[in-house]
């Protein structure tokens, strides 16, 4: 779709500006764990399968939260049931992955 498309190319514009250099090159810089918890409509790198993971593999965990759109651990509306329920989860993730790697 032509959203799809602006939205990947606005993401590699930002990765690249962010990091001078390619997606795939920023991630093969990073040397300790990362947790990501991807929202639905969070760039197809960042999920399951996504390069993030095929370049971090064992390095990475991620958490897929469908139902909740980008930004939505900060500004879930918490009087809705999905969102405190991710919310909740969200935190939980965080907090034993915390625990577990620092």
């Amino acid at each position: 779709s032509v959203s799809g498309r602006v939205r990947k190319q606005w993401y590699q514009r930002r990765v690249r500006v962010l990091f001078e250099e390619s997606e795939e090159d920023a991630y093969k810089q990073i040397d300790c764990k990362q947790l990501f918890m991807s929202a639905g409509n969070d760039h197809e790198t960042t999920h399951l399968g996504g390069l993030a993971e095929k370049v971090l593999g064992d390095k990475i965990t991620i958490e897929e939260f469908p139902d909740m759109v980008h930004g939505w651990t900060m500004r879930a509306d918490l009087s809705d049931t999905k969102n405190k329920r991710d919310v909740d989860r969200a935190v939980h993730l965080y907090l034993e992955f915390f625990k577990n790697n620092m």
